[in-house]
């Protein structure tokens, strides 16, 4: 008899041996979903869609909306130029906002996510989208720090708790295609 009569095939293929599967998927499912590592959050093109959405809770999108719009005044990406603004995020899609002493051009704010805190509290954090083609994030919902939240068309999505930490005032510009570097960067690392 040859040799590779007595080789076990089955022990011998990659993946899960049948008996392991339910195990292996009921703790990957665990790991995935349910640690506690994210929290749902819901996405708002607009103070007028939060109030579409959240009906009679007027009061609280127009607090969140104006939460976000601070926040996004602070810390949204700066650039010295409207070029520059416009190469990573698309014609008509930057603002300016004056300084001592000049201005900066940074993305228009294009919506806001909200979540709420195990404290009860409400969490809010500006979003940004670019309409280039060419940009790693365009058609995502993406923060000030370069993290991508969701796909532009979601409403709804699972971030981490760290999405709401206090972002750093951005006070050094970035240069054309800055923030689509950092962007790219950051998903391909999966944060």
């Amino acid at each position: 008899m040859k040799r590779s009569g007595f080789i076990n095939l089955e022990r011998m293929r990659k993946g899960l041996r049948a008996g392991r599967k339910p195990v292996a998927v009921a703790v990957t499912a665990a790991l995935i979903g349910g640690c506690g590592n994210t929290e749902e959050v819901d996405i708002y093109t607009s103070l007028q869609e939060c109030l579409q959405r959240q009906l009679g809770e007027a009061q609280m999108c127009h607090a969140a909306f104006e939460e976000a719009l601070r926040e996004a005044e602070q810390t949204a990406p700066k650039y010295t130029s409207q070029a520059d603004c416009e190469y990573d995020f698309g014609e008509q899609n930057c603002v300016t906002q004056q300084h001592q002493g000049g201005s900066w051009f940074m993305p228009a704010m294009a919506g806001f996510m909200m979540g709420r805190a195990l404290s009860g509290g409400d969490r809010v954090a500006p979003l940004y989208q670019s309409s280039q083609l060419r940009s790693p994030v365009h058609g995502k919902w993406v923060t000030s720090d370069g993290k991508i939240v969701a796909n532009s068309d979601q409403r709804q999505a699972r971030v981490s708790p760290d999405s709401f930490r206090p972002k750093p005032i951005s006070a050094r510009p970035l240069s054309r295609g800055g923030f689509g570097t950092q962007a790219a960067a950051r998903s391909s690392w999966g944060g």
